[in-house]
C-alpha cells in the first residue's frame, strides 16, 4: 500500500511516467498507482463515460528487470513535486469586449465607459458572435451581483433566450476540459440555466447543461474530441424561461488534459494555433466581407506550400523559403553580413572588422573565430536576398524578371554588385503561427488586411469582392449605430395627440378607441457599411416586435403604407386615421399574426415591400391594424423603449447587384498572413523596386505550381497536386479551388488598379491578380499552421514516454529556477510572444532595475544585446508614423490597433488598476525601445545564429550571455536579465535541457517539414576581396554560388540537419 499512499499526492505527469516505465516490469505496482491516480478525479461534472487512463493488466508479477530500482529511484524523486495545472489555450473573462477602439469607446476600452451596475448589448465582441437576441454585458453591482473575476460578466437571456459562439482549434483524439462559472441573478430566480457544446464537421460533443445556483459555481466538463483536427465551434445558449431574466456567465476556458503550467515550458500536445474567425465559417455578422473566405482547406494548404517554396515569387529567384529552409530559419554563412542598417549613425551603412580580425563585409564567409560578435559593433548576421533594381516586366518561362539592375552603394565588392542583406536575423517559421504578432519588432499585425503587414493602420488596404453574395442585415434603433426607426400610433379617442416619444405602441379596433401603429425604417439603402446597395434582390424580410400586451382571440395584420407620414402624425393629420383603401395603405395584408403571443413575435413575408423600395419606390413603411373582431390594446415596445433589444427590428436577407467593390479585410489571429506579404515587396529581400503584388500574380497565376522545381513523389502535401490541378492546372486553378468565388470570379474592368509607370504590360489588373496578396498571405498562413513542432524529447518527457538524463533534468531546474529563463520563455511555445489564450493581456507592468515601474509589450523585451540606439525594434514606427508598440498607444491614448488591457492583472500596475484614465496612463513610462520578440526555443539547437542580430553562434554563447547579465545595461533592459552566477556545470546542463526541445521530424525533415527542391543563392564566386562579375541578370552583378537543396518526401532523411556552428570553419 505504500505506492498507493504516495500516489494520492503525486502529479499526473509523474504517475504516467512511472507507469509507462514500470508496466512491463511490475504490473502490480502499476495497478496500484493507476487506482491511486484515479482517486484524484473528483469535482468533475460531466456526462461522458471516461476511458480508463491505462489498460488493465494482469496482477501476475514478472521478474523485474535489472534497472527497475534505479528507474524507481529517479522517478520517485519527483513525486513530491506540486501537481501542475493543465495548459489553458482559450479563455475569456469578458473584460475586453469592444470590437474596435472607436466602437462607442473613445479611449479604446469598454471598462472606461461602463460604470458599475450597468449593462450593454452586443451582437459581437472581441471573442464571441451572438445570435439574433444578442448577449448582455454586465458590470459588478448589477442585480447586486459582483463579477466572478474582474468587473464584467454576461447574460444570455436579454429579452429572449440567446446564444453566443466562438471558434477554437482542437486536435483529433485529444481530451479537453471546458471550464466556466455560472450563477442565478438572485436567490429567488427560477427557470434559468444554460448549456454549452462543441461542434465541428462530423462531431458534436452533446450538451453540457447546468442549472441555476445562488452563488458563482465552477463547472468542469471533460470530453474527447473525435472531429477533424482544426477549427471547431464552442457555443453557449440560454435554456431557461425566455423572459429577460437569465443565468450569469463568467470565466470561460478550454484546456488540455495534459498536465502543465503556463508559467514554465510544457508539452504542446493538443494545442493548435488560435482560430481566425471568418476564414472558414459563415459569419452572419460579417457584412464587410463574404464568408467563408476559404472553401477548400486542402487546396489552400497546397497553394501555401507551393508559394512558400516557389522561386518565381522573387524578382531574381528568391523564395520565402530561401531564408527559412533550415529548421524554419537560415544557416548560410557566406554573404550574410549587414552593416547595421537600423542604426542612424554613420556606421549603420559601413562594415566593421570582425572579431577574428578579418575584413568582413559583403561576400565574407563567417568563421567560428568571428563569434560571439564584439558587442560594440552594429553589424548583423542575417539573410541575403535580392539584387533589386527597377522593375520593368516579367520574363516568360523564367523565374527572373526584367529589371534595370544597379549596384548597391553598400552591398558590393570593388564595384561588383552583391545581393542585399536584410537588417535582422531570420527567425524560424516553425510554430510561428502561435505568435500574436510576427517579425522581430511585431510589425506583422495580428489583423490581416489582405495587402500589407500593418492591419488597420494601412487605411488604403482592401480586397476586391464580387459583391453579389447573399447576406443579412438587422436594423434596430440604437444597435450597431442604426438610428433610422420611425414609429408612432394614431388614436381615434385622442385625435390630435402625437405619440412620437411613446415607449410602447398600441393597436385597437374598437370604436371609438381605434388605434393603428405606423412603423418605418429609414436609410436602409445606400453604399455605406450597414446599408443595402440600391437595386439589391431582397430574398426575405421580417419585422420582429416585442409584445407586452396580448389578445388571444384576435389577429393583427401588417399592410404597406402608400403616403408620407412622420412620428408626429396624429389621427386628424392623417384624415381620420388610416384606411386600407389602396390610397393611404394597401388593402392587401402582407402577414397576419396572432395577437395572443407575447414576447418576441415576427411579421414575415415583407419581401415585396422592401423589394419595391430597393428598386427605387418611396419607403413609407407599414401600418399594423387588427383583424375583424375587437383586439383590446395589443401593445408592442417602440423604438424609444429603454431596453434596446425590445425595440422593433427589421431583418433583411438580400443579394446585392453584381459589382466589384474594394473593402477592408479584417482577419484577426492572422499575423502570419500579415508577415507573409511583407518580404515580397521588399527590395532587400525579394523584389525589384516598383513591382506591385498584383504583378507577381500576373507572373504566376497562369503557371503550373513549382514548374521549374522538383517535388518528391511522396511529398506530404504537394503529392496531391496532380489530383487538385488536373492535366493543365495552374496556380489559378488552386486559387479557384481554395477561395470563395466572390474573391476571384468578377469582372474588374478598370477598377482593380494598374501597374506602376514604366511597367509592362500596362493593362488593368483582373480581380485574381489584384487579390493575389490576399491569397498569398492566407495560403502561407494555413501552410505554416501545419508546421507545428510538438514531438520533441521534451514533449515526450512531459507526456510520460521519455526518461530524461540527469543533465537534462538538472537543466530544467536551472531553466525554471536560478537561470530565470522561464521569465520570457513560458508555456508550450516557450515564448511570451505566443498568446495561446484568446484574450490575454498584450501589455505588462514590471519593476525596472532602477525600482521604477514601467509598462511594456508582452513578449517584446530589451535584453541588452546591443545599445538601444543600434535598433529600437518594437519602439519604432510603421510607414504611417504610428508607433508599433501597444504600450505606447496605451500611454498616449492614441489607438491604431484593436486590443484590450486589464491593468488589474499587471504584475506591477502603478495605480492603473484604480485609475485607467488617459491622464493616468500618460504618467507611465513605456519601456519598449530596443524590445524584440521573444523567439520560441523549440528546435533551438538548429536555429542559429542567435539573437535579433545573429551575433551568437552557439547555445553555449547564449547561456554565457545571460549568465553575465547581457552586454549593456540599457535603461529599457528587462530586470530579469542580470548576472546569474551559474556554474560551468549548470551552464552545460542548461544547454542539454534546451536540446530536448528538438523535434526529430524537424531535424530529419520528415512530414510536415518535408519540402520541394530549392536553389539558394549562397554568396558569390570569389570572396570579400574579389567577386566575379558577369551575372546573367546584369554583367555588373556578381555570379551567384548556388546551394542546391534536394526535394525531400514525407519520410525525410536518415541524417540530421547540421547546426549553424557545424557550417563555420
Amino acid at each position: 500500500m505504500a505506492f498507493k499512499v504516495l500516489g494520492n499526492n503525486v502529479n499526473n505527469q509523474s504517475v504516467r511516467l512511472l507507469l509507462n516505465l514500470l508496466r512491463a516490469d511490475h504490473p502490480g505496482t502499476a495497478h496500484l498507482l493507476t487506482h491511486a491516480n484515479l482517486s484524484q478525479n473528483d469535482m468533475i461534472k460531466h456526462s461522458f463515460q471516461q476511458s480508463p487512463p491505462f489498460n488493465r493488466q494482469s496482477d501476475k508479477s514478472r521478474p523485474i528487470r535489472q534497472n527497475t530500482s534505479a528507474i524507481l529511484a529517479l522517478v520517485l524523486s519527483t513525486l513530491s513535486m506540486p501537481a501542475a495545472q493543465a495548459v489553458t489555450f482559450f479563455s475569456d473573462d469578458f473584460e475586453r469586449t469592444t470590437l474596435e477602439p472607436s466602437a462607442g469607446t473613445p479611449n479604446g476600452f469598454v471598462q472606461d465607459q461602463m460604470p458599475n451596475s450597468a449593462y450593454q448589448y452586443f451582437s459581437k465582441t472581441r471573442v464571441w458572435t451572438a445570435s439574433d437576441n444578442n448577449l448582455e454585458l454586465l458590470t459588478s453591482g448589477f442585480a447586486g451581483v459582483s463579477a466572478r473575476s474582474g468587473r464584467h460578466f454576461v447574460e444570455l437571456d436579454t429579452w429572449a433566450n440567446s446564444s453566443m459562439s466562438t471558434k477554437v482549434k482542437l486536435v483529433n483524439g485529444q481530451n479537453y476540459r471546458l471550464r466556466f462559472h455560472t450563477r442565478a441573478r438572485s436567490l429567488f430566480q427560477s427557470g434559468g440555466g444554460l448549456r454549452a457544446s462543441v461542434t465541428a464537421t462530423n462531431y458534436n460533443s452533446g450538451f453540457f447543461s447546468v442549472g441555476d445556483t445562488t452563488n458563482w459555481t465552477g463547472w468542469d466538463f471533460v470530453f474527447n474530441y473525435s472531429g477533424p483536427s482544426g477549427e471547431a465551434t464552442l457555443s453557449f445558449e440560454a435554456t431557461g424561461v425566455s423572459d429577460s431574466t437569465g443565468t450569469f456567465l463568467d470565466d470561460v476556458s478550454l484546456e488540455t488534459t495534459i498536465a502543465g503550467n503556463p508559467g514554465i515550458p510544457e508539452a504542446l500536445t493538443g494545442i493548435l494555433p488560435p482560430a481566425t474567425p471568418g476564414l472558414f465559417g459563415n459569419e452572419k455578422t460579417r457584412t464587410d466581407i463574404v464568408t467563408p473566405i476559404v472553401v477548400d482547406k486542402q487546396a489552400a494548404v497546397a497553394l501555401g506550400k507551393a508559394l512558400f517554396w516557389e522561386q518565381g515569387i522573387g524578382s531574381d529567384q528568391i523564395a520565402c523559403a530561401s531564408c527559412h529552409f533550415h529548421a524554419g530559419g537560415d544557416n548560410r554563412v557566406k554573404n550574410q553580413l549587414s552593416p547595421g542598417l537600423t542604426h542612424a549613425a554613420a556606421s549603420g551603412t559601413t562594415f566593421e572588422p570582425m572579431l577574428s580580425g578579418a575584413l568582413g563585409g559583403p561576400n565574407y564567409t563567417l568563421t567560428k573565430a568571428d563569434f560571439p560578435f564584439d558587442p560594440n559593433t552594429d553589424d548583423t548576421v542575417t539573410s541575403s536576398g535580392t539584387f533589386s533594381g527597377q522593375f520593368r516586366t516579367t520574363i516568360a518561362g523564367s523565374n527572373n524578371e526584367d529589371c534595370d539592375r544597379d549596384v548597391s552603394p553598400i552591398f558590393h565588392v570593388n564595384g561588383v554588385g552583391t545581393r542585399n542583406v536584410e537588417p535582422r536575423n531570420s527567425p524560424t517559421v516553425i510554430n510561428a503561427a502561435y505568435n500574436h504578432r510576427n517579425f522581430w519588432d511585431g510589425r506583422a499585425n495580428n489583423e490581416f488586411n489582405g495587402v500589407s503587414p500593418f492591419g488597420a493602420r494601412d487605411v488604403a488596404a482592401g480586397v476586391y469582392i464580387n459583391d453579389n453574395q447573399s447576406r443579412s442585415l438587422n436594423f434596430q434603433q440604437g444597435v450597431n449605430n442604426f438610428n433610422g426607426t420611425v414609429d408612432t400610433f394614431v388614436n381615434a379617442s385622442s385625435r390630435s395627440t402625437s405619440y412620437a416619444v411613446a415607449t410602447s405602441l398600441e393597436v385597437d379596433d374598437g370604436s371609438p378607441n381605434q388605434k393603428n401603429i405606423l412603423i418605418r425604417f429609414d436609410n436602409l439603402f445606400g453604399n455605406a457599411n450597414g446599408q443595402i446597395p440600391p437595386g439589391s434582390k431582397i430574398e426575405s424580410a421580417s419585422l420582429q416586435v416585442f409584445v407586452t400586451r396580448t389578445d388571444a382571440l384576435d389577429f393583427v395584420s401588417i399592410n404597406q403604407m402608400l403616403v408620407p407620414w412622420s412620428d408626429s402624425s396624429t389621427w386628424n393629420s392623417l384624415t381620420s386615421g388610416i384606411s386600407n383603401n389602396n390610397l393611404e395603405a394597401s388593402s392587401t395584408s402582407l402577414f397576419r399574426l396572432s395577437a395572443g403571443g407575447s414576447g418576441n413575435q415576427s411579421f414575415n413575408n415583407l419581401t415585396s415591400s422592401v423589394q419595391a423600395w430597393s428598386n427605387g419606390s418611396p419607403n413609407y413603411g407599414w401600418v399594423i391594424v387588427t383583424g375583424s373582431s375587437d383586439a383590446d390594446n395589443w401593445t408592442i415596445a417602440s423604438a424609444q423603449a429603454a431596453t434596446a433589444t425590445q425595440r422593433p427590428r427589421l431583418v433583411i436577407t438580400y443579394t446585392p447587384p453584381a459589382r466589384i467593390v474594394k473593402k477592408p479585410l479584417k482577419l484577426t489571429n492572422a499575423s502570419l498572413a500579415s508577415q507573409a506579404v511583407g518580404p515580397v515587396g521588399s527590395d532587400f529581400e525579394m523584389a525589384c523596386r516598383a513591382r506591385k503584388f498584383a504583378d507577381v500574380g500576373r507572373k504566376l497565376l497562369n503557371r503550373k505550381p513549382l514548374q521549374l522545381q522538383a517535388v518528391a513523389v511522396d511529398d506530404s502535401v504537394l503529392s496531391s497536386l496532380p489530383t487538385l490541378l488536373g492535366t493543365n492546372g495552374t496556380y489559378s486553378t488552386l486559387v479557384q479551388k481554395a477561395f470563395a468565388p466572390a474573391y476571384w470570379n468578377g469582372d474588374c474592368g478598370s477598377q482593380c488598379g494598374t501597374p506602376n509607370p514604366g511597367v509592362t504590360p500596362t493593362g488593368p489588373y483582373n480581380q485574381m491578380e489584384a487579390n493575389f496578396s490576399m491569397y498569398f498571405g492566407i495560403a502561407l498562413q494555413l501552410y505554416q499552421e501545419t508546421l507545428v513542432s510538438d514531438d520533441s524529447k521534451f514533449d515526450r518527457w512531459k507526456r510520460g514516454t521519455y526518461l530524461p538524463t540527469v543533465a537534462e533534468r538538472n537543466g530544467e531546474v536551472v531553466f525554471n529556477g536560478k537561470g530565470e529563463c522561464n521569465a520570457c520563455h513560458k508555456g508550450p511555445i516557450m515564448s511570451n510572444a505566443a498568446l495561446l489564450q484568446t484574450n490575454d493581456n498584450v501589455i505588462e507592468g514590471m519593476l525596472m532595475q532602477n525600482n521604477q515601474i514601467a509598462i511594456y509589450d508582452r513578449g517584446y523585451y530589451n535584453i541588452g544585446v546591443v545599445p538601444t540606439a543600434y535598433d529600437i525594434g518594437g519602439g519604432g514606427l510603421d510607414p504611417f508614423a504610428n508607433t508599433l508598440s501597444f504600450s505606447r498607444q496605451y500611454v498616449q491614448s492614441r489607438f491604431v490597433d484593436s486590443f484590450g488591457v486589464e491593468p488589474c492583472k499587471f504584475d506591477q500596475d502603478n495605480g492603473l488598476c484604480l485609475d485607467n484614465s488617459p491622464a493616468r496612463r500618460a504618467q507611465n513610462n513605456a519601456a519598449v525601445d530596443g524590445g524584440f520578440k521573444v523567439p520560441t526555443l523549440r528546435n533551438v539547437e538548429f536555429t542559429g545564429p542567435y539573437m535579433h542580430n545573429g551575433s551568437l553562434s552557439t547555445l553555449e554563447q547564449v547561456v554565457s550571455f545571460y549568465n553575465r547579465g547581457g552586454n549593456f545595461d540599457n535603461p529599457e533592459k528587462h530586470p530579469d536579465v542580470k548576472p546569474l552566477g551559474l556554474t560551468p556545470q549548470e551552464e552545460a546542463d542548461l544547454v542539454s535541457f534546451m536540446k530536448t526541445f528538438t523535434d526529430t521530424r524537424v531535424s530529419h525533415e520528415r512530414a510536415p517539414f518535408d519540402h520541394p527542391a530549392l536553389a539558394i543563392p549562397n554568396g558569390h564566386v570569389g570572396n570579400e576581396f574579389v567577386v566575379n562579375g558577369g551575372n546573367p541578370l546584369d554583367p555588373a552583378l556578381g555570379v551567384d554560388e548556388i546551394r542546391h537543396l534536394p526535394a525531400i518526401g514525407r519520410n525525410g532523411k536518415s541524417t540530421p540537419l547540421p547546426t549553424f556552428e557545424n557550417g563555420l570553419k
